[in-house]
C-alpha cells in the first residue's frame, strides 16, 4: 500500500526535498510526523488527514461541519453513545451506514465491536475526521429533547429525586437554546406539565414539556444560579446568570412571574457577539446604508431607530456605536437595562427606585463632557427635550422611539429638529441548508402587490432540517426605511401635514418603504413573501 508521504508527494502536496528533512525536524523539535508535515513542510492539515486516512484505507472528511448529517442516520445511535465512543452517524450509502470518527477510533477493535452490536449487525463504513471536528459535530447535530423527556418521565414515575433531575434538565435546556440560536427561553407551568418554548428569530417554538414534578425544582435551580431569593415565590423577581456553554460564556437575564400553577420563568439570552457586529451584517441596501451613515458620521445632531419591541433597534445602535467608537471619542450611554457590556464605552444603568431616570441620568451625562450619547429609549417628553437640547449643543445623540414608520416619527417629533429617521423590522432569514426553489404564480404575486427592481428574482420556500431545528429559517435580517429631513418635509411638518402626506414626500425624495425593501430581499433569495407580510402587515399568504 502506498505510504502517506508518497501520496502527498505524488499529489503535489509535499515537496520531495522537504520530505527528506522530516526525520531530522522531528528529532530536533520533538514533534510527531503529523506535526512535522504541517509545521515544517507546510502541508495543509486537511491534506495530511486525507493522506494518512488513505494509507489506512479510509475516506476522509477534513471539514465535517460543512457536511449535513442525515436525520435517518443520526437516530441509529443515541447522543450518549456518540459522545462516549467519539463517533457520529452521518448518512446512508445504500443500506450501509456512514459513520464519522477520528482514525484512532475507527481502528479501535472495541469501538467496532460496540458499534456492530448497537446496529444489530447492520453494515457500516467509516469516514475519518479530526477529534475536534467530530466532537463539534455531535454537539451541533444531536438535540437534547430525548434526554430531557427521559428525565421528565423518570421524575413523573417517582424514581429520581427532582432536584438532581432539575439540575441536568436546566443545563440541557440552556445548551439546546443556545445551539438553536434562541433569544429567549420560556418555562410556562400548567397543571400537568411545564411547557418549554424558545423564541427563535422572533417566533415562539414549542419544545419538549417537563413533568409537573420538576416545576418547583427547575424554577429553584434557575433562581439559585441567578442570585434570586428562592424563599419568596409570591412576587416577580429579576436576576442574571452566566453559563459556559459549548466553550462560550453566555450571559442571561432572568425574570420570574408567579402564576396560578407556579412560577413562570423567562430567560433572555445575551450574546455579546451581536453587540460587536459590523453594520455590513445588517442587510442595508446601498442607498439606505449611505443615508444612515450620513446621519451618524457627523459631530452633532440626533439619529433615531424606530419600530416595535423586538425589531432590533438596540442591536442596530450598538453596531452604529462600534462604527463611531475610537480613542478620541467619549461615548456615554444610558440604558434600561444594560444588556451588553462594551469595552471603552461608559454605560449607565437606569434605576428609577434610586431616582436615576432617563432624564436625570441624561442631565448628569451632559456634565461629563461626552461627544456621543446613546439613550436606550425616549419614553417621555422630558427625556426627549433634554435629548434635543444635547443634539443642538454639539453632541451626537443616538436613541430609539416606538413608532411604526419613519414618517410617523417625524410627525411625533415635528418641532425637535431630528435627522435622519430609520424605521426597522426584523424578518427571518431562510436556512441556506434546506431552502427550496419554487416559482409563484402571477396571481399569487399580484395578490400581495409584489414588485421588485431585480431583473432575475429567485423565490424560495422553507423546508426544515437539523441546521434550523426543523423550522426552515435560521437567523434574521433587517428591513429598513430611512427618511432624511428636506426643506419640503420641514415645510409640510410646519403646516401640520398628516402621515400619508409626509410618507408621499419622503418616497418622492428617495425613501424606500419597509415592504419594498422586503420585496428586494425576497428577490435575492434570502427570505420569503409570507415572512415579509408577517412582519410588515400581517396579511396572509401561503406557499
Amino acid at each position: 500500500m502506498t505510504s502517506a508521504i508518497e501520496l502527498l508527494i505524488n499529489a503535489g502536496k509535499l515537496d520531495a526535498n522537504r520530505a527528506l528533512e522530516l526525520d531530522r525536524y522531528m528529532t530536533d523539535h520533538g514533534r510527531t510526523i503529523l506535526q512535522a508535515l504541517i509545521e515544517h513542510a507546510g502541508v495543509d492539515r486537511g491534506d495530511v488527514l486525507w493522506a494518512f486516512a488513505a494509507e489506512s484505507g479510509f475516506e476522509s472528511i477534513p471539514d465535517l461541519a460543512a457536511v449535513r448529517a442525515d436525520p435517518n442516520a443520526l437516530i441509529k445511535l443515541s447522543k450518549g453513545k456518540a459522545e462516549e465512543w467519539g463517533v457520529i452517524p452521518m448518512s446512508y450509502e445504500g443500506s450501509t451506514l456512514i459513520v464519522a470518527a477520528p482514525m484512532s477510533v475507527a481502528q479501535n477493535p472495541q469501538i467496532n465491536e460496540n458499534l456492530h452490536l448497537a446496529l444489530d449487525g447492520a453494515p457500516y463504513r467509516w469516514v475519518v475526521s479530526t477529534k475536534a471536528h467530530v466532537k463539534a459535530k455531535i454537539l451541533s447535530e444531536y438535540r437534547n429533547e430525548e434526554e430531557i423527556a427521559s428525565l421528565s418521565e423518570t421524575v413523573r414515575g417517582g424514581g429520581t429525586q427532582a432536584t438532581e433531575a432539575a439540575e441536568r434538565t436546566v443545563s440541557l435546556i440552556l445548551e439546546q437554546a443556545v445551539k438553536d440560536g434562541a433569544s429567549d427561553i420560556h418555562l410556562d407551568p400548567s397543571e400537568r406539565d411545564v411547557f418549554v418554548r424558545y423564541r427563535i428569530d422572533g417566533v415562539m417554538i414549542d419544545r419538549t414539556p417537563l413533568a409537573a414534578g420538576l416545576r418547583e425544582a427547575v424554577a429553584s435551580v434557575i433562581k439559585i444560579r441567578s442570585n434570586i431569593d428562592v424563599a419568596d415565590s409570591r412576587k416577580p423577581a429579576d436576576g442574571r446568570l452566566s453559563e459556559n456553554i459549548a466553550g462560550r460564556k453566555i450571559d442571561m437575564r432572568v425574570a420570574t412571574l408567579p402564576t396560578v400553577w407556579g412560577e413562570k420563568v423567562v430567560m433572555r439570552i445575551l450574546d455579546n457577539s451581536t453587540a460587536v457586529r459590523p453594520l455590513t451584517d445588517f442587510a442595508f441596501s446601498e442607498k439606505n446604508a449611505a443615508r444612515w451613515r450620513h446621519g451618524f458620521d457627523r459631530p452633532d445632531g440626533m439619529v433615531l431607530v424606530t419600530g416595535p419591541t423586538g425589531s432590533g433597534k438596540s442591536t442596530t445602535l450598538y453596531a452604529t456605536l462600534n462604527e463611531i467608537s475610537r480613542p478620541e471619542v467619549n461615548i456615554i450611554t444610558v440604558e434600561d437595562p444594560v444588556e451588553y457590556r462594551i469595552a471603552h464605552i461608559n454605560q449607565v444603568q437606569v434605576n428609577p427606585k434610586a431616582g436615576l431616570t432617563f432624564a436625570s441620568a441624561l442631565r448628569s451625562i451632559l456634565r461629563s463632557d461626552p461627544d456621543v450619547v446613546l439613550i436606550g429609549e425616549i419614553r417621555d417628553l422630558e427625556t426627549a427635550t433634554i435629548a434635543i437640547e444635547a443634539a443642538l449643543t454639539g453632541h451626537l445623540v443616538l436613541t430609539t422611539l416606538h413608532t411604526n414608520s419613519a414618517p410617523q416619527t417625524a410627525v411625533r417629533l415635528v418641532e425637535m429638529g431630528v435627522e435622519p429617521f430609520l424605521a426597522q423590522r426584523l424578518i427571518r432569514r431562510l436556512c441556506p441548508a434546506c431552502k427550496v426553489r419554487y416559482e409563484p404564480t402571477r396571481d399569487e404575486l399580484a395578490a400581495v402587490g409584489y414588485s421588485t427592481s431585480n431583473p432575475e428574482p429567485h423565490f424560495y420556500r422553507p423546508e426544515g432540517c437539523n441546521k434550523c431545528a426543523g423550522v426552515g429559517y435560521r437567523g434574521r435580517l433587517a428591513l429598513h426605511e430611512t427618511m432624511v429631513r428636506t426643506p419640503a418635509l420641514e415645510n409640510a411638518l410646519a403646516n401640520g401635514a398628516n402621515v400619508q402626506t409626509i410618507t408621499a414626500l419622503a418616497v418622492e425624495d428617495g425613501m424606500i418603504p419597509l415592504r419594498q425593501d422586503g420585496w428586494e430581499k425576497v428577490a435575492q433569495g434570502v427570505t420569503t413573501i409570507p415572512e415579509v407580510l408577517r412582519v410588515v402587515s400581517g396579511e396572509g399568504f401561503t406557499v
